[in-house]
């Protein structure tokens, strides 16, 4: 990958040799050649100004972490092609004081049970850096966006693929977040994660947005399918490969107001019964309802409320888990489990360049009286099995230049788990100060 990296360098800077040799040579025909905020602009009589590329046409929706296009863009002489490197490095420190979360990502999931680090601990590290390339060419149908985004955070740092799609005449193909998710109702915060029962997702899709006016869209995506199946052998039940795709949809009102997202999705899982020696299946199913307002000129709010059965694999804390398919009262049998979460966050703008967030989650997965049943007669601990979950989150980000951010954040989290038979309930904390620097390019 550094030789990669390494080699794209010198194919841009030949480029941009060669492209001001070009210039120079022909500057009667050209009035002006300057470097400007956002690319390389080639003036000429006939020539457009540089417009920025509005994200609504392709790049259909922005994080509280993305900045738009990459501030260095090359462009040709009549504005038909753009060509982007952007990303930022962010490096992120944290101190668990008391409980921990074995990664830097604040997964309420992963608390222990029990606290056996109490002695906290600390870390500082810059894997959550992005590298981004981004093209757009414009036709006679609107602009054609291509764009890769890699970064390292993952838990041996090597680089691996956030995003990979092209977008065209309202289709989006590639890789990037489900349809599933309400991007832009994702609160802001230095936790990487976000809420615990945010709907959090990228995987490969082909999806079709469809605008009726400049305040409604509507969105349907065919995307993997990835079961997550519990699949004990005691239970005779075995993962397979899955023969259908999941199938997201949302609709979207967007106003000065803010916006309202009520999602759906449909999914169709597979799992071998070893028992009758067949393929079976189930269906998992879930809603979405999600929004930002602006409540007051210094006030917005955030908020997002879901409930499905076997969507275990979209929903942030419960993804760690095998829980979209479980063991069932037969043998070979499996079913789904009903599972909940909301979150909610109000941002305060003290200044332009300075404000902060209060961030509220909770998530609960609905195990069936069949399961428990089940355990009890089995003999099976159940003290393990995660029930639900608290997250909250206190931030404060200045934005000290332009494309320069410093953050910093209190974490608290706590995890509960299904009594046992004896009735004990088994739970844990965390708690975390979060400090993140972040510089755009």
């Amino acid at each position: 990958m550094k030789k990669f990296i390494f080699f794209l360098l010198i194919i841009c800077s030949t480029f941009l040799t060669v492209l001001s040799q070009k210039t120079s040579k022909q500057v009667e025909s050209v009035d002006s050649v300057r470097w400007t905020l956002g690319g390389i602009q080639i003036k000429t009589k006939n020539s457009k100004y540089w417009k920025t590329y509005n994200p609504e046409n392709g790049y259909f929706q922005k994080a509280f972490t993305d900045k738009g296009d990459p501030r260095f863009m090359i462009t040709n002489e009549d504005q038909s092609f753009k060509f982007g490197i952007g990303g930022f490095v962010n490096v992120m420190a944290f101190a668990d004081f008391n409980g921990l979360v074995e990664h830097n990502d604040f997964s309420t999931f992963q608390i222990q049970i029990p606290n056996s680090y109490s002695k906290g601990q600390f870390y500082i590290g810059a894997e959550a850096s992005r590298f981004n390339i981004k093209a757009v060419g414009e036709t006679k149908h609107g602009p054609v966006v291509a764009f890769i985004e890699t970064d390292f955070n993952n838990t041996d740092k090597r680089l691996k693929l956030r995003h990979a799609y092209i977008s065209y005449f309202g289709f989006t193909v590639g890789q990037t977040w489900s349809n599933f998710m309400d991007l832009e109702a994702a609160p802001p915060t230095v936790d990487l994660e976000g809420p615990n029962n945010q709907i959090a997702l990228r995987q490969p899709q082909i999806r079709y947005t469809h605008r009726f006016s400049k305040k409604f869209s509507l969105a349907v995506s065919c995307e993997l399918n990835v079961a997550q199946i519990y699949d004990f052998p005691e239970f005779k039940v075995f993962s397979e490969y899955q023969k259908y795709p999941d199938i997201p949809i949302h609709f979207k009102f967007k106003d000065n107001f803010g916006h309202l997202q009520l999602g759906a999705i449909l999914r169709n899982m597979n799992y071998f019964d070893s028992v009758h020696l067949k393929t079976r299946q189930e269906i998992g199913y879930g809603v979405a309802l999600s929004g930002k307002i602006n409540i007051l000129p210094k006030f917005k709010g955030y908020f997002q409320g879901v409930y499905g059965k076997g969507i275990a694999h979209y929903i942030q804390d419960l993804s760690f888990a095998d829980f979209d398919l479980v063991f069932a009262r037969d043998k070979g049998d499996m079913q789904t489990l009903p599972m909940c979460g909301i979150y909610g966050a109000l941002q305060y703008d003290w200044l332009p360049n300075l404000y902060s967030a209060v961030v509220y989650g909770y998530t609960n997965l609905l195990l069936s009286k069949d399961m428990l049943d089940i355990a009890q007669s089995l003999n099976y601990s159940l003290d393990w099995v995660y029930d639900y979950s608290h997250y909250v989150a206190v931030n404060l980000f200045w934005d000290f230049i332009p494309y320069g951010t410093v953050g910093i954040e209190y974490l608290y989290g706590e995890r509960v788990n299904y009594s046992d038979f004896d009735g004990v309930v088994a739970r844990g904390h965390a708690n975390r100060i979060n400090l993140m620097f972040r510089y755009g390019f």
